[in-house]
């Protein structure tokens, strides 16, 4: 009776936990964070703010957006100077329009791609179950973390006029072409894309009831699954 009495006031502490306790707790107490979330999955507050979040970053990345578009025009060899000056009048006008305005759309999209693989990955393969509203929550909440990634990339990329973050580790390879599979690898290894998937795979490990080892290791197994898809597409195309 005691027990069941404990379990039943432990359960009303974690639906007591507001939207701003969960936010500060994905940075500071994820474990405990994600196992609210699990019991009381709500995905709508992080979506938006990292939606939002994503688009005033592409407002104010605009000119290094434009400039590397820029950059990739003068390099066509096909194109003639005349050419080169329409298609990059074109190129800025476009992006001036979509650089915010992407994130819009891309990003909700981009989380529920995830939440579907990591919902398949857990209620299929690993025959455990959860709700798509909690895998999903998961991946909403533990996306806050760029918003911190944008708070200190931002301000550099924009003062730089470049699009590649400050946090990963491309300066290793100062001269290595933007578009090369080894400049794609290091821009990968990124601070906070790291931290991003630790907290995923503590939220699937909450959503599962699986160990913390285990849903880090799911989650960075489908990420090292998108790097290495993506290096030999751009081992192909490079």
């Amino acid at each position: 009776m005691a027990e069941r009495q404990s379990v039943q006031a432990a359960q009303t502490d974690e639906q007591a936990m507001s939207i701003f306790e969960r936010f500060i707790g994905v940075f500071v107490s994820p474990q405990a964070t994600f196992q609210n979330i699990a019991r009381n999955p709500n995905w709508i507050f992080p979506l938006l703010l990292v939606t939002l979040a994503g688009a005033v970053s592409g407002y104010f990345l605009q000119d290094a957006i434009v400039n590397m578009a820029r950059e990739q025009i003068t390099q066509n060899p096909n194109l003639s100077p005349e050419q080169m000056e329409e298609a990059a009048a074109s190129v800025e006008k476009f992006t001036r329009i979509t650089a915010w305005l992407m994130p819009l759309l891309t990003t909700p999209i981009m989380f529920l791609v995830i939440a579907g693989i990591l919902m398949l990955t857990g209620n299929v393969f690993l025959g455990a179950e959860a709700r798509f509203s909690q895998v999903f929550s998961v991946v909403t909440w533990s996306s806050v973390i760029t918003i911190l990634s944008s708070i200190v990339n931002v301000p550099f990329m924009r003062a730089q006029g470049v699009l590649n973050p400050l946090t990963n580790l491309t300066f290793l390879a100062p001269n290595a072409d933007f578009q090369s599979p080894t400049f794609f690898l290091l821009q990968q290894l990124d601070l906070f894309y790291i931290w991003w998937v630790v907290l995923m795979g503590m939220g699937i490990a909450a959503v599962y009831q699986f160990t913390v080892k285990k849903g880090i290791t799911i989650v960075a197994s489908w990420w090292l699954v998108y790097i290495l898809v993506s290096l030999g597409f751009k081992s192909l195309f490079s």
